[in-house]
């Protein structure tokens, strides 16, 4: 096994990638409720969990700068739509939360 697929396959059952899908479908959750951009800042938890969806394609939208921050302005792709069905069909989202994204700015 080389180095790296060691690493992916140490780091996939840790509560960091399991936060990142939970964002997933948070978002997923209330772009479907709303059909409304999620709109994060650097400072609104899960900001890094937002750019690893972004750079994985499950999630699309546009980085724009105000007052020297970061914001974030968001919806899922249609893969990522697809992951968040297939996640909540095998269970992994026992209780979504409600239709207000995690921490929006």
């Amino acid at each position: 096994m080389k180095a790296y697929e060691e690493f992916l396959d140490i780091i996939k059952g840790s509560e960091t990638i399991r936060r990142i899908a939970r964002t997933l479908g948070s978002i997923c959750e209330y772009y479907q409720a709303t059909q409304k951009y999620s709109n994060f800042g650097r400072l609104g938890g899960p900001f890094y969990d937002v750019e690893a969806l972004l750079s994985s394609g499950l999630l699309e939208g546009q980085k724009s700068y105000e007052l020297s921050s970061v914001f974030y302005e968001i919806k899922p792709s249609e893969k990522g739509l697809q992951i968040y069905k297939r996640l909540k069909e095998d269970g992994f989202y026992k209780e979504l939360p409600s239709t207000s994204p995690p921490d929006q700015v």
